[in-house]
């Protein structure tokens, strides 16, 4: 049974958010903690608008963020998004025209990017039995199992948003509309359910087409080797073997540039000194150090960049995202001036995949991840072979198979 909305709030409410520590403060719809993935200033916004016992919830943001939410109320949560939307929901791929749908008290883990909107619609499952009863329908209805996302049309998607927006618009320029007359938020309440329930496939049991059940099933597959491997792992990972080659490579660049731009006896320490330079100290030989000493004394800005490579290593000390996010700040605001092109760059990458190096710092998640990377493959190659498996059960078999020792 679904709680009722909080007398106490107004119907609607309107916050700005600029700390994301605070993203989460004084709602009693949602339990929500969110994580800013950018430096920049934070500027997001949140319109709740509540119609009795259901609501419609408007979030935006213009940094990429990760937020850990979960619908409280036994109200199911059924979302849609705005064109510019680029996001995830437990991996599932999000954007305008999607319409996702989650099982009340879930929690769902998203990554949405700089330009996100999306529009929350928070409705009580037995308002929906009740309201299909009436129309003889009760039985296209059933409660998702998780976070799904749902085959309907995406025209009718994308106008199931806009009606969204124009009720969160128009609350927030008049909010005395729906805080002052019941009769407005009934009046709102009936056309959401008639506006949502028009919308093509989300009363038809959520049947996925076949390519969309193969697709599903190689996610699940996938889904089970990561829980194996990765216990409660984040959706996304990448672990500190991948991003130091990244920094490596760049550390190179730097090596090279040098030796192209010196000449003579100041050439002469850079030349076959690549991997000295790559490889950590405690690895080298006393020759390799003694050449590393002199590489390094001879030669200002590679000295300066083997420091910047060997100082980023920190990054994986931090147990706490907050704390790994102001070291990568601090070390990116080193560059400043040091004119390290391929550094810059490396940065940049960093921060567009911040969300999965963020997980990674968590001590749960240092972990290998050869396994789940090589099934991944695996599945894709049968897949590839195959040129496509409509069947969800003879997929499942083959990855079985795949594994198992020769007779």
């Amino acid at each position: 049974m679904a709680s009722p909305v909080d007398i106490a709030q107004p119907a609607v409410t309107v916050t700005e958010i600029t700390d994301p520590a605070a993203a989460g403060a004084g709602i009693e719809l949602l339990d929500l903690n969110a994580l800013q993935l950018q430096s920049m200033p934070l500027r997001a916004r949140r319109v709740i608008v509540r119609l009795e016992s259901a609501a419609v919830v408007f979030h935006s943001t213009n940094l990429r963020v990760r937020t850990h939410t979960r619908f409280l109320g036994g109200r199911l949560a059924y979302s849609t998004y705005g064109p510019q939307t680029e996001a995830t929901a437990n991996g599932l791929p999000l954007r305008s025209g999607a319409l996702l749908v989650v099982q009340p008290e879930t929690e769902v883990q998203f990554v949405a990017n700089a330009g996100y909107e999306g529009i929350a619609l928070l409705l009580p499952p037995e308002d929906i039995r009740a309201h299909l009863a009436g129309r003889q329908r009760e039985a296209d209805f059933r409660v998702p199992r998780g976070v799904e996302t749902l085959q309907a049309n995406g025209e009718k998607v994308r106008a199931l948003f806009d009606w969204g927006k124009r009720l969160v618009d128009t609350a927030a320029r008049q909010p005395e509309l729906f805080n002052e007359s019941r009769e407005q938020r009934l009046a709102a309440y009936v056309e959401l359910l008639e506006t949502l329930l028009a919308t093509p496939g989300e009363t038809n049991g959520f049947e996925a087409d076949r390519s969309d059940r193969t697709r599903q099933a190689h996610s699940r597959i996938v889904k089970a080797a990561e829980d194996y491997a990765l216990s409660k792992m984040g959706d996304r990972l990448f672990d500190k073997f991948h991003i130091m080659r990244h920094l490596g490579e760049a550390l190179d660049k730097v090596r090279k540039a040098e030796y192209a731009r010196l000449s003579g006896r100041d050439r002469s320490f850079i030349k076959g000194q690549k991997y000295t330079l790559l490889s950590h100290r405690e690895n080298l030989t006393p020759a390799g150090r003694q050449n590393l000493k002199k590489l390094l004394a001879a030669n200002k800005r590679l000295n300066t960049a083997y420091l910047l490579k060997e100082s980023f290593g920190q990054l994986w000390d931090y147990q706490r995202e907050g704390w790994a996010r102001r070291f990568f700040d601090n070390w990116r605001a080193s560059l400043k001036w040091q004119r390290l092109k391929p550094y810059e760059k490396f940065a940049e990458m960093v921060e567009r995949h911040w969300d999965g190096i963020a997980t990674y710092c968590r001590p749960e998640n240092k972990v290998s991840l050869g396994f789940v990377e090589g099934l991944n493959n695996k599945i894709r190659v049968i897949q590839r072979r195959a040129y496509g498996l409509r069947d969800e059960e003879y997929l499942r078999l083959k990855i079985l198979t795949c594994m198992l020792p020769e007779l």
